[in-house]
């Protein structure tokens, strides 16, 4: 029975540890994405878009979706602009998507 007591208390310290653990992750990403977009939105967008074009031939569409929903509006339109046009075609789709599932 003390055995048993002691691995539930045990259990319960790792799992809170996890949790602090896990929180701890969640606040750096968020900082971590918000100084990416801060840099993407001081950026001239032909430059982002130029960056964002590699991105996206490298196949990192995703990386490149991440930081777009994390930039201004009017920022976005302007280097989609930019962007090769199947590229800006590509982030469009992925856009509205994820529109029409967050309504």
């Amino acid at each position: 029975e003390d055995i048993l007591s002691q691995i539930e208390k045990e259990k319960k310290e790792i799992k809170s540890l996890h949790d602090r653990n896990e929180q701890i992750l969640k606040e750096i990403k968020l900082e971590v994405d918000s100084k990416v977009a801060k840099i993407y939105n001081a950026m001239k967008p032909k430059n982002a878009a130029e960056i964002f074009d590699n991105m996206i031939t490298e196949g990192k569409i995703d990386d490149v979706f991440a930081i777009i929903l994390r930039l201004k509006e009017t920022n976005v339109t302007q280097i989609l602009k930019s962007m090769d046009v199947s590229h800006s075609s590509i982030v469009t789709h992925l856009l509205e998507d994820y529109k029409n599932k967050n309504k």
